[in-house]
């Protein structure tokens, strides 16, 4: 492993650690059922896995040949570096990996992996998108998200807007920032491996929520994942998405039908399933990356 790629594992796990103790989350809630929850526990480490491929699949398109096992340990590796602040580090970790491992510059993995960010984001929000019109949520949350995936469309797939919008950062930020651009067609091929990533840990997250009620949930409810973790990855002042996927699901359960104290039982498990596949995962990555 590169030696500040080694930093950054370390780096990671004492600010996971650090704001584990702050936030004070490690509470085990009442099981109804574990069989439900071994099956989520499942869908979640798959999702991992459809994870790893939708980076494995995205640096294949750039011709950079990578196996899975490099994936898995590039994307296991770099998963806690969401506890950074800043945020950077999940992107800049994974390609450091393939960087030191393929004919490739970190620049150029950076940029590949931001671009699978950012598609993960768009994806992520139409999924929520088309499970939120079935949740009792106001008008306002359905134009406010709408309008929002539409910007992000036209700023990531066509020029003109994509030319508009790094202008209008540079305004706002007093400095240039770039915004990956992406060609539609280069991409067409791939983009639903991004669906099937959000769909096998949207499942694993409504089996979750079944193991620790007792209640009847409509498939709806799994929208509400992919819009906490969206949310939570824009959030960049977040480590984590730490406090931010929280509040966002404690509002979705309660658009749902679920009173105060139900809904926040159902956030902080929700995060405390996350973090076993976060840490799972890291371990995986561990265990599998090349010496």
């Amino acid at each position: 492993m590169n030696k500040w790629l080694k930093y950054l594992v370390y780096v990671s796990v004492i600010f996971l650690g650090w704001y584990l103790w702050k936030a004070n989350i490690l509470h085990v809630p009442d099981i109804q059922n574990y069989g439900l929850l071994a099956v989520s526990l499942i869908l979640l480490f798959l999702g991992y896995l459809t994870k790893s491929k939708t980076w494995q699949v995205s640096l294949q398109s750039k011709s950079v040949n990578i196996g899975l096992r490099d994936a898995v340990a590039s994307t296991g590796l770099a998963e806690l570096g969401k506890y950074i602040p800043g945020k950077l580090w999940v992107i800049l970790g994974r390609a450091g990996y393939v960087s030191g491992h393929y004919d490739i510059s970190t620049k150029q993995a950076s940029g590949i992996s931001l671009v699978v960010q950012f598609i993960t984001i768009w994806s992520g929000i139409l999924v929520a998108l088309a499970g939120i019109v079935f949740i009792r949520v106001s008008v306002e949350w359905i134009l406010a998200l709408s309008a929002g995936w539409l910007a992000l469309t036209f700023a990531l797939f066509f020029r003109p807007w994509h030319n508009f919008a790094e202008k209008l950062l540079k305004k706002i930020r007093k400095k240039d920032t770039k915004l990956p651009f992406i060609d539609i067609r280069e991409v067409s091929g791939i983009l639903h491996w991004f669906f099937i990533d959000w769909l096998v840990r949207m499942s694993g997250f409504y089996v979750l929520l079944l193991s620790i009620s007792n209640s009847e949930l409509s498939l709806a409810i799994a929208a509400g994942y992919p819009l906490a973790i969206t949310l939570g990855i824009l959030a960049v002042i977040a480590p984590g998405g730490l406090g931010v996927r929280e509040g966002i699901l404690i509002v979705w359960f309660q658009a749902a039908g679920f009173d105060l104290g139900t809904s926040t039982t159902l956030a902080v498990s929700s995060r405390l399933w996350a973090l076993l596949g976060e840490v799972g995962v890291f371990v995986l990555g561990m265990l599998m990356q090349r010496k």
